[in-house]
């Protein structure tokens, strides 16, 4: 990261990573790192509340964390990575509901039916 934006002069990072924040100990060591170079740079990442929900306002703040595309699925979705997760309350939770979301879905799965997406759908 310290020669991208080196090269390229750039401070802001899109992590194209579902899970980046999932592995808590390499997003902690990162944050580390950042602390130790005084890096402050700006992370674009793929997240769920409950992940973001496990770090704190001021590790996220550290991290560069200013917006985070969620995964919206419904109890009844059949995703490898949606089985078996609620979902939280961002409106509930200061270190969520400070940072920019985008929800998206997938439609059209050969599984959804008007009753599984209705359920989907109304996720928060």
């Amino acid at each position: 990261m310290c020669q991208i934006e080196e090269k390229l002069r750039v401070r802001s990072f899109f992590v194209l990573d579902e899970n980046f924040l999932l592995h808590r100990k390499r997003a902690l060591r990162l944050l580390e790192l950042m602390e130790q170079n005084g890096k402050s740079w700006a992370l674009n990442v793929f997240s769920s509340a409950r992940v973001l929900q496990s770090y704190s306002i001021e590790q996220l703040v550290g991290l560069g964390v200013i917006w985070v595309w969620m995964g919206l699925e419904g109890e009844r979705q059949q995703l490898p990575q949606a089985r078996g997760r609620g979902h939280a309350e961002p409106r509930k939770d200061p270190a969520v509901a400070r940072h920019p979301r985008l929800g998206s879905s997938i439609i059209g799965l050969e599984n959804h039916t008007p009753e599984t997406w209705t359920a989907s759908s109304t996720t928060p």
